[in-house]
């Protein structure tokens, strides 16, 4: 099915019986796309070590260079020997939390040992008591059961 407006297809007029517009486009020029020229080449002052307002690029002097590589490695031993310092002391912390948490488990396992060897005990008695008890009731009851002449 062909368009009704296509290209190379002239438009009705706005006014029933008004010949058609032959433009299909009308006469803009004025019209133009913003150019992106900062997303294809960075601005001045981007790169490294260099002053917006100066066309060239500045150099810093070799012992300059090494003063300040030289200061970079000492805070940078700092910060690690700080951090070394710290983590021995987290994993110190560790240890004594651990020997608590293995000397109150010890604890708990010796109470339960004492507690389990009490019930062993009580429940050794009661079973005397009980056997002690049923026997008497046995006695009883053949001594009724039995005539006596």
């Amino acid at each position: 099915m062909p368009r009704k407006n296509g290209p190379g297809r002239a438009r009705r007029g706005e006014t029933p019986g008004a010949p058609a517009s032959s433009k299909l486009m009308p006469e803009k020029t004025e019209f133009a796309a913003l150019q992106q020229t900062s997303l294809d080449t960075p601005p001045r002052g981007v790169t490294r070590v260099t002053n917006p307002d100066s066309p060239e690029e500045r150099t810093m002097d070799q012992k300059t260079v090494f003063t300040q590589m030289q200061q970079y490695g000492t805070e940078w031993l700092k910060l690690v020997t700080e951090g070394t310092n710290r983590f021995t002391a987290a994993l110190a912390e560790v240890e004594k939390i651990e020997k608590q948490g293995i000397a109150q488990a010890v604890s708990a396992v010796d109470e339960a040992g004492r507690v389990a060897k009490e019930a062993i005990g009580a429940s050794e008695q009661i079973s005397a008591q009980w056997r002690k008890a049923v026997n008497e009731y046995a006695q009883r009851t053949l001594e009724l059961l039995t005539p006596k002449n």
